[in-house]
């Protein structure tokens, strides 16, 4: 695996070192899969209990701005997994 930072050059990265740099901050993410209309979405899925999700940290606001608003115009739901 590696990343280009200029034409013709490459950083090479180890999938090990990776794990490595991972914290546990980053083990709470969401993995959005798809993005489905709402009547999509089973009512088994429709339980009492709901789920609010905020940014955390300055880094977070613009990326969840985004897909919020986008969502919201798009009046879709998002499914996918904690990762």
């Amino acid at each position: 695996m590696g990343y280009q930072y200029a034409p013709g050059q490459y950083v090479v990265v180890d999938p090990a070192e990776l794990d490595k740099l991972r914290s546990a901050e980053e083990k709470r993410a969401i993995r959005i899969d798809r993005f489905v209309a709402p009547e999509q979405v089973g009512c088994i899925f429709h339980t009492d209990r709901h789920y609010y999700l905020l940014p955390e940290g300055v880094g977070a606001r613009v990326p969840y701005t985004l897909v919020h608003q986008a969502m919201r115009q798009k009046e879709v739901h998002a499914v996918g997994q904690v990762v």
